[in-house]
């Protein structure tokens, strides 16, 4: 589970600015790419308040 999580911050990392860069090009703002992350980190916070215990 380790690996996976490590795996998949690493393609966050890659694929982060290179979104964020292709969003710039298109609006010439951050703003944009920063509401983007802002979603992006209220949808993983959604699924881990709804992920069920083992």
């Amino acid at each position: 589970m380790i690996a996976a999580m490590t795996a998949l911050y690493g393609v966050g990392q890659i694929a982060g600015p290179l979104i964020a860069g292709a969003l710039y090009q298109i609006a010439a703002s951050f703003n944009p790419a920063l509401y983007a992350a802002a979603l992006a980190l209220l949808i993983a916070a959604g699924l881990v308040f709804t992920e069920r215990q083992a």
